[in-house]
């Protein structure tokens, strides 16, 4: 069994990428012969996680076929905090540590450093990126 990791750093109005990475990570999910084992947002990609963001009338909800994937699977999507924080993408956590008006990161993203990725990168086989 082949296990894989994806790293996302296109943002979700950025052409058919995103639409393609939850395609393809679908298609993971539904062979038996391979596993998931999480989605790392980087660089522009995490505004994928963006909570507030809405689609335009007839486009997919990109924000949604993330949280589907979350919801029927055991995939972590997972937030670089830096990276996040430098767009505007902000926890309920760090709302309230900064007295913010409001936070744009909600489960089933969560916020995690970039070397924690690269710690989990050596129990993958491969990492595709969009």
């Amino acid at each position: 069994m082949h296990s894989y990791s994806m790293l996302i750093t296109s943002a979700p109005y950025e052409g058919e990428r995103i639409y393609n990475a939850q395609q393809f990570a679908q298609s993971l999910l539904d062979n038996p012969g391979t596993h998931l084992v999480n989605i790392f947002f980087y660089q522009q990609g995490v505004l994928n996680a963006n909570c507030l963001g809405i689609s335009v009338s007839g486009q997919r909800n990109l924000y949604k076929g993330w949280c589907d994937i979350a919801s029927n699977s055991d995939v972590s999507l997972q937030v670089c905090v830096t990276a996040a924080a430098r767009r505007g993408i902000i926890s309920k956590q760090e709302q309230e540590e900064n007295a913010l008006p409001g936070f744009t990161l909600r489960s089933p993203f969560e916020q995690t450093g970039l070397s924690d990725f690269f710690a989990q990168l050596h129990s993958t086989d491969r990492l595709v990126q969009f």
